[in-house]
This record gives structure tokens, sequence and C-alpha cells, in this order.
């Protein structure tokens, strides 16, 4: 039996345990899964906006320094992953940020960087692709969102707003 139609035969209470299990296990999905039950009959269209760059669909983007960094989180401006609270939770607390980076230095025996904004923004890029993509191993990296890397950077700021980007071979 598809699972659609396993779904749609449900009885309401089997559909409630079913959906509070799978938030237990893994509470992104239940932004996703909100998100796609949305009805968008009241929202008035959007007016366009000239600095929004063509690929982004978030309206949370701007263009970046590659165009590997060029890229969205491709939901609408109310569901933009940058914007969720769950992002909040595992990018921007201080304290999961810290511990995150006394642990990665501790296993990889590194020196602690005395910028702390730069330890943090950091910190929260690794957060994400953790969050997001899971563990990747040694070597292997992925983009971060532009809208995600944006709010990082304007959260943990560089004061002289140099940043080095997406580094693909970057090792540590």
């Amino acid at each position: 039996m598809p699972f659609q139609k396993m779904v749609t035969e449900m009885k309401e209470d089997s559909c409630r345990k079913l959906l509070l299990n799978v938030a237990e296990r893994m509470p992104e999905l239940v932004f996703d899964i909100s998100s796609a039950l949305k009805v968008d009959d009241k929202v008035e269209p959007e007016k366009p906006n000239t600095s929004i760059p063509g690929w982004c669909t978030c309206h949370n983007c701007q263009d970046m320094p590659s165009d590997a960094e060029n890229l969205c989180c491709d939901t609408r401006p109310q569901n933009c992953i940058s914007q969720r609270p769950e992002f909040d939770i595992y990018c921007f607390e201080p304290e999961v940020l810290d511990i995150a980076n006394v642990m990665r230095n501790d296993v990889l025996v590194l020196a602690q960087d005395d910028d702390i904004n730069r330890r943090r923004r950091h910190a929260a890029y690794r957060q994400f692709v953790l969050w997001r993509c899971g563990h990747l191993g040694t070597g292997n990296s992925v983009v971060v969102r532009s809208c995600c890397v944006l709010r990082i950077r304007r959260t943990f700021s560089d004061r002289n707003r140099q940043y080095r980007g997406f580094l693909p071979n970057r090792l540590v």
C-alpha cells in the first residue's frame, strides 16, 4: 500500500500519534510538514524587490562573492530556513556554539581563537551544516545557504567586515 494512501486512510488519533513520533525523532521535519500544509489563499502577491537576486526565492539572500555561494534555501519567504526558530537554537545560542568549539578544538587539538565573534560565526556555520546535512566527514564540505550566511554574519560580525567565504578544499 503506498504511503500516501495509508496516511489518508488512517484514523485521526493514529495520524496524530504518528506525527508526534516523527516530531520527537526528527524535529526539523515539523517545519517542513507545516510549510507544506499551509494554504496561501489569503497571501497577497509579493511586490518584486529589485535588490533580491533572481536565484533567490526566500527574499533573504543577496549576491555573494562567488557563483558557488549564490545558493538559496529555496523556500517561500515565510518559511526561510534563516528565520526558523530551530535555526536560532542550533546556530545562535552562545552556549551551544561555545561547547561545539571546545569539543572541536579538543578533538582536533587546536588552539582557541581569541576573536569570539569569528569563533562563534564559524561554529554557527558548522552547526548549520550538521543540522541540515549531518556529519560530512573530513575533506567534505557543502555551501551554507546565502540567507543563513548573511544572518550569521550579521549576528557574529567581523569588525573589519572581512569574510573568507566558502573554501571548498578546507580541511579544518
